[in-house]
């Protein structure tokens, strides 16, 4: 018989957990099936590339409304080579500003109706003359343009619901109907050669037309469905001297479900739509849903708009979530998205994204100065045993100052709180601060938190160019079954 043994009873092991990987916020799975770098929550967090989860900057370079004006409704365009944003003011006025200037009227109140304004561009003078402008359409106010001087008003009687230049011509949405223009002309829907009209009759088309949108040689008709037209030529009329515009129609979805013409936006030649089943890009005729891992957290009656931030193309829901459109990745600002009541892009050297809360037009993340709240909430990670409890006793992560700006301001602190999350369990909340920003700080304490997984949820006050370089969490490995 073997001898008793006075060893003593082996200590558990500590190990590290190490997470430097900053990918994507992930809505659809659950938290204990994230891949490595999805997160629950990234809330004013941009994940700019592998251990580099920067603080993302407000919005700023405010436009105040006009003196006791209540702004409605915002578009960005370019006339003369001059951008400006243009705002329908709750009376139907309508006023354009500069970037970094002030809103000047254009068009009196009642020229316009809320709600029911819709513009688009015509680039340079056109066949008869007329000059490069922004052309408009109202639901009961008629057709017209701006030239970056005048409010036109072209055809009091040509109303319509949206509007698009395509071909050559310009395309107008009247209820279930879409007039056009003779070729190179923006104010000719009479020639009986050349302009014409003609009905959507295709089944999945209920209702009105509510979006037109060109690109990549497609002039997309978009509602509670989609088609696409293309190939317009005019042609000779069989056994006549009078000439036809030609073109085809082609259903492209049955299941769109668009309510405002907001929730289309081309960029990069690519038409993306949000939708009641996600956010979808389109090129030709197909489509994709780029938004699978975001949830239930899309409808049409959103709006969509883009800028660019620290040389990222971003595109932006009116509900607050943002899709990284080069690389695919997802963070929110939903606390921003709260007060937006219009949101608009202007294309410029570069996207600028611009938000309204209805008593100023701000340029999205455009305010590197202003401290930011900002949560990071972890996967729950199973430490290779999803089956076996581990005992957290320490943990924390890496602050530094990332260098996005060449020159970041001065006087600047940050503040916040962090704990361990488990599947039952979570840790008492510790604090920290205030730290100097231009430093690079490891922030850590023990703590105590037992369960099957572990995860970090950290809550940030803290300035644009502070990022966030890893987190780490020491834990002791079981093998007991809880």
């Amino acid at each position: 018989m073997a001898a008793p043994s006075n060893a003593s009873p082996q200590q558990p092991r500590s190990l590290t957990l190490i997470e430097r990987s900053f990918r994507t916020l992930n809505l659809t799975t659950g938290p204990t099936a994230l891949k490595d770098g999805e997160y629950l929550e990234l809330e004013n967090l941009m994940p700019y590339g592998e251990g580099h989860l920067t603080v993302f900057p407000g919005p700023g370079n405010a436009i105040a409304a006009p003196s006791g004006k209540t702004i409605s409704a915002t578009w960005g365009i370019v006339i003369a080579s001059q951008p400006y944003i243009i705002g329908q003011m709750s009376d139907g006025s309508v006023y354009a500003a500069k970037p970094g200037s002030t809103f000047v009227l254009i068009a009196a109140a009642g020229s316009t109706t809320v709600g029911g304004l819709h513009i688009d561009k015509w680039q340079a003078t056109d066949a008869d003359g007329n000059p490069e402008a922004m052309l408009w359409v109202d639901v009961a106010k008629g057709y017209g343009s701006w030239t970056g001087s005048t409010w036109n008003v072209l055809n009091a009687a040509r109303t319509g619901q949206c509007l698009a230049v395509y071909a050559g011509r310009v395309w107008i949405g009247v209820g279930q109907e879409i007039v056009y223009t003779a070729p190179d002309c923006y104010n000719d829907f009479n020639d009986a050669d050349y302009a014409g009209a003609f009905a959507i009759t295709d089944p999945s088309m209920n209702g009105f037309i509510i979006a037109l949108r060109a690109t990549q040689n497609w002039l997309y008709i978009i509602g509670s469905g989609m088609m696409a037209l293309n190939n317009v030529q005019v042609q000779n009329v069989a056994d006549s001297s009078a000439l036809s515009t030609t073109f085809f129609v082609t259903p492209v979805s049955s299941s769109v479900g668009l309510v405002t013409d907001r929730a289309a936006v081309v960029l990069d030649n690519v038409l993306f739509l949000v939708t009641n089943t996600g956010l979808w890009g389109y090129r030709g005729l197909n489509g994709q849903n780029i938004a699978n891992n975001m949830g239930d957290n899309f409808d049409g009656s959103q709006a969509l708009f883009a800028s660019q931030v620290y040389g990222r193309n971003v595109l932006t829901t009116s509900a607050g979530y943002n899709l990284l459109v080069d690389t695919g990745q997802w963070f929110s600002t939903i606390t921003d998205s709260l007060s937006w009541v219009s949101t608009a892009t202007i294309i410029w050297e570069g996207l600028s994204g611009w938000v309204t809360n209805g008593a100023y037009v701000y340029q999205f993340g455009s305010d590197f100065v202003t401290v930011r709240n900002a949560v990071m909430h972890s996967k729950l990670f199973d430490c290779g045993n999803g089956a076996a409890n581990k005992r957290a006793i320490n943990a924390g992560f890496e602050l530094y100052q990332d260098g996005l700006l060449p020159s970041p301001p001065t006087g600047r602190s940050i503040t916040g709180t962090w704990n361990l999350v488990g599947y039952k369990s979570t840790s008492p909340s510790q604090s920290f601060g205030a730290l100097d920003v231009t430093q690079n700080h490891w922030v850590h304490g023990t703590t105590s938190l037992t369960d099957r997984y572990l995860g970090l949820e950290l809550n940030l006050s803290a300035p644009p160019s502070c990022a966030v370089g890893a987190f780490m969490i020491q834990f002791q490995e079981s093998t007991e079954w809880p």
